[in-house]
């Protein structure tokens, strides 16, 4: 079920694309293989179990794990992926997303967006793109307290527009960061020309 706050956030990232000159891709419009179809979240964290429930009423297949994905990748994901090409999005801490994305390369499949989550010890979020993707363009709130895990889910899904190959592309750390960060990412299939 689309919620009034979900459908408010997804259409503030709409305006911003479209004030940076992207426009928003339906899902129709595009190849099945670029449409995000699954979305795999660490149940650990609750930042990444709202990006699961928005991906659910999204109406995206949602994996949750805890700290090891490699069983559902090997079990569920791999055979899916083989059988029909298609998009995944997560938000995972980053050594996950590390493995997974090391999985997906032998299947012809690349990270094509990555932001890292970067929380403060005053419950601050720092939001950062690879590949060149204006953090004001996602719409993720950096107020203390404010969830970015549903605001993140529907970026992603929404999102086709702004991906770049990010395969090895961790942005750069800005001075205080420390620790490893969660990360929202897409893998999808290598378009080939």
């Amino acid at each position: 079920m689309v919620t009034r706050r979900s459908f408010l956030y997804s259409a503030a990232a709409a305006i911003a694309a479209r004030e940076l000159g992207i426009e928003p891709a339906l899902a129709g419009d595009l190849p099945a293989e670029q449409q995000v179809k699954i979305a795999l979240y660490d149940s650990r964290f609750s930042a990444a179990r709202d990006f699961g429930d928005e991906a659910a009423a999204h109406g995206l297949r949602t994996f949750g794990f805890a700290n090891d994905m490699s069983r559902l990748w090997r079990r569920t994901l791999a055979p899916t992926l083989r059988e029909r090409p298609q998009a995944i999005a997560g938000l995972t801490h980053v050594g996950a997303l590390f493995c997974l994305e090391r999985m997906a390369w032998d299947l012809g499949m690349r990270v094509m967006l990555r932001i890292e989550h970067f929380e403060d010890q005053g419950g601050n979020c720092r939001h950062i793109a690879a590949a060149g993707i204006p953090a004001a363009m996602t719409g993720l709130p950096d107020a203390g307290g404010a969830s970015y895990g549903r605001q993140a889910a529907g970026f992603a899904v929404a999102s086709r527009p702004a991906w770049r190959d990010c395969t090895h592309a961790a942005p750069a750390r800005a001075a205080g960061q420390t620790g490893d960060p969660l990360a929202t990412w897409v893998i999808a299939p290598v378009r080939r020309a």
